[in-house]
């Protein structure tokens, strides 16, 4: 359809926002638009379509079936006659919700999961740079609220951002209601989710109850408010994120690939939010991704916030992505180094380790031993007489176990021979 052949309602929403579809620092040549039937992607996908030519970029369209029976067969064939209709190149992907979902894992959990490694492999398959979504300012604000009750720091509050990696956001600054208008106007299909009428959904139950209860004690323009507090929450971490490097780089006093050691009372001497940044840096490094790869969960950063102030020395915190935490004298460690292929070690005698740390092995009598380490974790006995060298070395990991020499006990995790416990059963 013809610019000139909308009705002046639907030509003027498109003139004032046709702007927005030119997304500040993305520069590429193709993207794919996440349609999923509904009024936001749906009028998303019609915006492309009247716009195509004064974008900078081709686009193609990719839709997720999620499994869910009539409602999912439905929209997917929604989405693929309305693109055809348009001319405009249509990928979909399968997904099994029900059979993914697992115990104490929410539905709208696992089906996000799902649709966006979807998408993802849909984008690479047809060579788009990035993921175009319909998020609107509802959107925003529901986010916002969500993470703010959930006690989230400032990312979490700051809710989505327009360009974030691969995902796109054009249509941040658009209400539900104005998309809707849009459709009605140009008389487009689209579909209603049953799920965003079910309140056992928690993103339902702000959009249908906590909304009208805001709008009615704050007046109307509540809800609009806090879309602007985001935004201003949002610069805020933009300019912290920024910051986050350098303070990494002060507090850090050794650095090799996969580790680094940060002085913990420059640590404890940051903020918290600055402590969380310095963090995400030095797991990104101990596992050698880019930042914006590393996500942690809310009670990982607790976790980690109280290993900072409380662990002992010698103590350690086990990460995702196969990082761990260590506390050394007044160093914390992030170590990713157990990632890498076991090491030979010929004993009696010393290995240099990634780290540039240095393992030395000395034969000594039995009768030296005391029954228990004079320096638990970093001096231990082993039976040398049931070594074969060269050894095949590699940092404790989580499961490992070992048994006191002589002795007909069971295996005891590693953790209780570092604490000295297994130690009162018998030489080691």
């Amino acid at each position: 359809m013809q610019h000139s052949m909308l009705p002046m309602e639907a030509r003027q929403f498109l003139q004032t926002h046709a702007g927005k579809l030119h997304l500040p620092g993305v520069n590429v040549e193709a993207c794919l638009l996440a349609v999923s039937g509904g009024a936001d992607s749906t009028a998303m996908l019609h915006m492309f379509a009247l716009l195509r030519d004064e974008l900078p970029y081709t686009f193609a369209v990719g839709h997720v079936h999620h499994g869910t029976g009539r409602f999912a067969d439905e929209a997917m064939q929604l989405v693929e006659e309305t693109c055809a209709s348009l001319e405009i190149p249509f990928h979909v992907k399968r997904v099994d919700v029900p059979g993914a979902r697992q115990k104490r894992q929410s539905f709208e959990a696992v089906a996000r999961e799902l649709r966006y490694c979807a998408l993802r492999e849909i984008a690479k398959e047809t060579g788009a740079a990035g993921i175009v979504t319909a998020h609107t300012r509802d959107d925003l604000v529901e986010t916002t609220l969500l993470y703010l009750l959930r006690g989230a720091g400032l990312a979490g509050i700051a809710g989505m951002q327009p360009v974030s990696g691969d995902l796109w956001r054009p249509l941040l600054q658009l209400t539900r209601e104005e998309l809707t208008g849009f459709l009605h106007s140009i008389g487009a299909r689209f579909l209603d989710d049953p799920m965003n009428e079910d309140t056992l959904y928690t993103r339902v139950r702000i959009r249908r109850r906590l909304k009208p209860f805001i709008e009615e004690v704050f007046g109307t323009g509540a809800w609009n408010a806090t879309a602007r507090s985001a935004a201003l929450l949002a610069g805020a971490e933009e300019t912290l994120k920024r910051e986050a490097k350098h303070w990494f780089d002060g507090c850090t006093v050794q650095r090799y690939p996969r580790w680094v050691s940060l002085d913990s009372s420059v640590l404890t001497g940051y903020l918290e939010e600055q402590r969380y940044r310095v963090m995400r840096h030095a797991v990104a490094h101990a596992s050698d991704v880019p930042v914006a790869d590393v996500h942690l969960h809310h009670h990982q950063i607790v976790r980690i916030q109280q290993f900072i102030h409380a662990a002992a020395v010698g103590s350690h915190l086990e990460l995702p992505d196969g990082v761990i935490l260590r506390r050394r004298d007044d160093c914390i460690v992030a170590d990713g180094l157990f990632q890498i292929a076991p090491l030979s070690w010929s004993v009696p005698g010393s290995l240099e380790l990634p780290d540039g740390s240095t393992l030395q092995a000395e034969e000594r009598p039995k009768t030296a031993f005391s029954g228990r380490s004079d320096a638990p974790g970093r001096v231990e006995w082993v039976d040398a007489d049931r070594l074969e060298s060269p050894l095949r070395v590699r940092p404790a990991r989580s499961g490992d176990r070992v048994r006191a020499m002589g002795s007909p006990a069971e295996w005891s995790p590693v953790s209780d021979l570092l604490r000295g416990e297994s130690c009162e059963r018998g030489q080691v």
